[in-house]
């Protein structure tokens, strides 16, 4: 029984850790990643960094090096088009509601690799992750 529990709590353990990653048919990839994960792999060469948040939300602060991209603009989808479909894209909101729905917009856009930060902003924050005004 000792053994049976042991196995489970590993099990779980591992799967709270891991992000689900969706192969899409097109070969894109969209997932939604914690804040560990995010830091580690916005820094990759030629990644976007992609804030969907309202202007007075990102006045409070942003992840460094964020475009900014109002996802109640009535421009959003024109703005979302500009960017290189082939380059990964780490988008965030305030906790992840937007940006989600930003990530699935720019899998159907054809866009090859997207990510979506759990929790958006507020996550970041909790995780005393830097920001710039």
């Amino acid at each position: 029984m000792k053994t049976l529990f042991l196995l489970f709590s590993t099990v779980l353990f591992i799967q709270c850790g891991t992000s689900e990653q969706k192969e899409l048919p097109n070969g894109a990839k969209a997932a939604d990643i914690s804040v560990e994960q995010f830091a580690a792999q916005m820094s990759a060469e030629n990644a976007i960094i992609l804030d969907v948040r309202t202007p007075e939300e990102v006045a409070k602060g942003k992840i460094a090096g964020a475009l900014e991209m109002d996802f109640y603009g009535d421009d959003f989808n024109d703005q979302i088009a500009t960017l290189d479909k082939n380059k990964a894209v780490f988008v965030y909101c305030a906790s992840g509601g937007r940006s989600g729905k930003t990530m699935s917009k720019m899998t159907d856009m054809g866009f090859m690799e997207v990510y979506n930060l759990e929790g958006g902003m507020g996550a970041w924050l909790g995780a005393n992750m830097p920001v710039e005004k």
